[in-house]
């Protein structure tokens, strides 16, 4: 298992699993109307884990604005992200596969 491993200072740090991303992208799936996910979320941990990049692959319902609905996903989970460990992730892609 991976973790995103965030210093405090003083000699203090905490981690974040890898199982725990996968629930806030799914929450964040979850929370945007009109957006399903699509298969399972790639997470790239970087070589020091203290970040990730994050490869999403989403579906839409059909006859909705593609645009505003990854904007308004991807907005959701940088917000969620940065309140969890208090920096953006190295990088998000989020791939339209398809209509629902």
């Amino acid at each position: 298992m991976n973790f995103i491993t965030v210093s405090l200072g003083l000699g203090q740090s905490y981690s974040v699993s890898e199982d725990t991303l996968q629930q806030l992208i799914q929450q964040c799936a979850n929370d945007v109307n009109f957006l399903k996910l699509d298969g399972t979320p790639r997470i790239v941990f970087n070589k020091d884990f203290s970040n990730a990049s994050f490869i999403i692959d989403i579906k839409i319902k059909r006859n909705k604005n593609l645009g505003e609905i990854i904007e308004q996903f991807s907005k959701e989970f940088q917000t969620r992200f940065e309140s969890l460990i208090d920096i953006k992730p190295q990088n998000l892609r989020v791939c339209f596969t398809g209509n629902y």
